[in-house]
């Protein structure tokens, strides 16, 4: 806006930029740190590989090809003109069938841990896709003008439409960015201050790893999250000896050698 000669019409202008911008912030980088956090997370806190490792591959890469749609449809002017929701109907159409594989994933996971408690950072993410299924499907109800055009018509009109459009955009902040950061918070933030998990690995890594199918549960995970595995009730530990692990035991410095890993004898 500040110098109108850098702005090389028709496809490489402002309004075209600005919102191609705003959603590769929030939907291509806040979008794959959700989906590969939350498949690190959910295998590491239920001690289970995913449950469809070929349908989490589709995933990545079907997410990686709605990025790819989304962007070029703004740069040549496709878009249903609703913030945060611009892309047309093939692209809003090819988003529920990866996020319905997202969530078949996840739960399914969940299903088949093998840890009986589920950690709270999975409930906010379930929270996330659930809603997120939600708020997509019905902000997005659109009739298309023809099966090989881009251009399609909203279901809803006028002041419906408005008030249709920002609770999509009042939730999508609310669940996309709000709960779904909080779940990787209730795990990574714990886990940096080493409280009960192993903090000498590449988190990040890891995180890539397993929404790839490279690294999935780690075997040794049971003995070495001494914080999230020696005081559950089902540990051969806790009957012999009731409560001998909790976690304020793991609060203290000194349970923590100079590896930054859990000293076992914390009495």
């Amino acid at each position: 806006l500040a110098f109108p000669l850098l702005n090389l019409e028709p496809y490489f202008n402002f309004g075209r930029l600005r919102p191609l911008h705003t959603s590769a912030v929030i939907f291509a980088f806040g979008g794959n740190a959700l989906i590969s956090t939350s498949f690190y997370v959910v295998q590491r806190t239920c001690r289970a590989r995913l449950a469809f490792p070929g349908l989490a591959r589709f995933v990545f890469w079907g997410y990686q090809l709605f990025i790819v749609l989304a962007a070029t449809g703004y740069l040549l002017g496709i878009t249903q003109s609703r913030e945060y929701a611009e892309p047309e109907w093939y692209v809003d159409l090819w988003l529920t069938i990866v996020w319905l594989a997202y969530l078949a994933v996840f739960v399914g996971t969940i299903v088949k841990r093998k840890e009986p408690h589920i950690y709270v950072a999975n409930w906010f993410y379930l929270s996330f896709i659930l809603t997120i299924a939600m708020l997509h499907v019905v902000n997005n109800l659109a009739l298309p003008v023809s099966l090989l055009g881009s251009k399609s018509y909203s279901a809803f009109a006028g002041v419906q439409d408005a008030l249709t459009q920002w609770w999509y955009g009042h939730n999508a902040v609310g669940f996309f960015l709000t709960a779904g950061f909080l779940a990787m918070m209730y795990y990574f933030v714990y886990r940096a201050a080493r409280l009960g998990t192993d903090a000498g690995h590449g988190v990040l890594g890891d995180a890539v790893d397993a929404q790839l199918g490279r690294h999935d549960q780690r075997l040794d995970d049971a003995e070495r999250r001494v914080g999230q595995g020696s005081h559950r009730s089902d540990h051969p530990h806790v009957r012999a000896q009731p409560g001998i692990l909790r976690h304020e035991h793991l609060r203290r410095p000194a349970d923590v050698d100079q590896e930054r890993q859990l000293a076992f004898a914390l009495y």
